[in-house]
């Protein structure tokens, strides 16, 4: 696997944490019927837009991790690297999810029978990229044997399937009307996730599998792949405040950002070790934040209102916070019940 990956994993779930604490807290703003000055809320939005590529890093990373851990291993031997995979993905998922839904039930008074609190497992509420990477996991082996022998055409699978599966999920955006039949393309609880980022998994083990062929090309063609991601984030950007109307410009800039990631060198990452010890524990902190977030905001709805108007150092302390004490936890854990333990706990 790439040097850089685990730093990148950790920078992911960075964004991911700033993301959660900038969108919780600008609706919180709402809530108060507060209004955030225009240049500071531009400046948060950009910042915030940044986690649309967190998810495509985690499931690129996650493709080439399994490559990596899958080979010389034949179809049936990586499906024992699936059941390793999901014992310590489902478990931490399912405790964290139902902590979730106590801590709603408890501030918002939101509450579902029994058959809505499976449906919300089922679906990913509110974790909503776990199911897909569930998917994944479940078709890993079969995917890996088949990428060997048909890269490209497994890159322009996903991703004409992608392609459609937006389509026929925003049909607003099409010239013409697509036939009834095409319903059946978009299967029930995945067929967001796969619209989002369908191509990202598939597109991690291609490339770990072809890196020496595929790495020249990248190198050669680095700076078009640069300016138009660039370009596509500030595009989604601009959608996003409602100055332009392109609103895939966030699903097709992380497509052409995420080729960047193998072009990185791990000694030119800013905050290197930091971001791999994020990395490390980058799945406990995808599971734990929106819960701390949510708790630190009812706090500061009660106790200190006053800063939901500085916006800036809102999302400051959230963040700050939110990175800190997950992995306080985990660091506990880890060391009183034993690392065997914090696998089921926190993956």
């Amino acid at each position: 696997m790439q040097r850089q990956f685990p730093a990148l994993r950790g920078l992911a779930i960075f964004l991911v944490v700033v993301n959660h604490s900038i969108t919780l807290g600008l609706a919180a703003a709402r809530d108060f019927e507060l209004v955030t000055p225009l240049v500071e809320k531009w400046i948060l939005i950009a910042i915030k837009n940044l986690g649309i590529i967190a998810v495509p890093i985690f499931l690129f990373i996650a493709g080439s991790f399994f490559v990596y851990a899958a080979q010389g291993k034949t179809v049936r031997a990586g499906y024992r690297q699936v059941w390793a995979g999901l014992i310590h993905t489902i478990p931490p998922y399912i405790l964290w999810s139902v902590v979730f839904y106590i801590v709603v039930f408890l501030l918002f008074n939101e509450r579902n029978d029994a058959l809505g609190y499976l449906k919300n497992l089922v679906v990913g509420y509110p974790f909503n990229f776990v199911p897909l990477l569930v998917a994944f996991y479940l078709v890993a082996p079969l995917l890996v044997w088949l990428a060997k022998r048909f890269a490209w055409l497994i890159v322009l699978t996903f991703l004409g399937y992608q392609v459609v599966l937006i389509a026929v999920l925003r049909p607003e955006l099409l010239p013409f009307s697509l036939p009834g039949w095409t319903n059946l393309l978009a299967p029930p609880v995945l067929r967001l996730p796969l619209a989002l980022w369908g191509i990202f998994y598939p597109l991690g083990v291609v490339f770990s599998l072809h890196s020496t062929k595929i790495l020249p090309k990248l190198k050669g063609w680095w700076w078009l792949i640069a300016v138009s991601g660039f370009g596509l984030l500030v595009l989604a950007f601009l959608s996003e405040v409602n100055l332009v109307d392109l609103p895939l410009a966030s699903v097709f800039g992380p497509m052409v950002t995420i080729l960047l990631l193998p072009l990185i060198k791990r000694e030119r990452i800013p905050f290197v070790r930091y971001l791999e010890q994020l990395g490390k524990r980058s799945y406990g902190l995808y599971l734990t934040n929106l819960i701390v977030i949510t708790l630190m905001l009812a706090m500061v709805r009660v106790s200190a209102p006053w800063l939901l108007s500085i916006q800036s150092l809102l999302a400051i302390l959230l963040a700050v916070i939110t990175l800190i004490v997950p992995q306080w936890l985990m660091g506990w854990v880890e060391r009183v019940p034993g690392k065997k333990v914090s696998r089921y706990v926190f993956g």
